[in-house]
């Protein structure tokens, strides 16, 4: 199975800009979260910076991101999208229960330079790396 969420053209601007990984969230430690450490619930979501964070400008359009799903009680999906748009109904990364599992991602920013990040199922902590953007 294949889902497409975008394209690159060669108009596309001056393309990816790699950063060293900085981590924007983290619900183990309240990082990205007003320093409230929460698992994220079944059917809950989380909302972070991402534009205008760390070496990230406030005109960065897109960010590449690397998430991770850390000891899900239950096999489940998180979708990630544009804070203020419209939740798709596609996955970003698969788990299965008690397992560490990562996707690098590629994020159009939303609403306040945010990403929101939806857990399909089971209690779970979730991590991301920034680790470069598109101008």
């Amino acid at each position: 199975v294949v889902d497409v969420f975008g394209y690159f053209s060669p108009s596309a601007g001056a393309g990816q800009v790699r950063i060293l990984p900085q981590r924007a969230l983290d619900t183990r430690s309240g990082i990205g979260t007003l320093g409230l450490a929460q698992r994220i619930p079944a059917g809950g979501q989380v909302t972070f910076r991402a534009s205008g964070f760390g070496a990230v400008p406030d005109y960065a359009s897109s960010v590449v991101l690397n998430i991770i799903a850390i000891n899900s009680t239950e096999a489940g999906f998180f979708t990630v999208y544009p804070t203020g748009e419209v939740r798709p109904w596609t996955s970003n990364l698969n788990m299965a229960a008690g397992e560490v599992t990562t996707n690098e991602v590629i994020a159009k920013v939303g609403v306040g330079g945010s990403i929101t990040i939806f857990n399909g199922s089971g209690t779970t902590d979730i991590v991301v790396d920034v680790m470069g953007y598109f101008a």
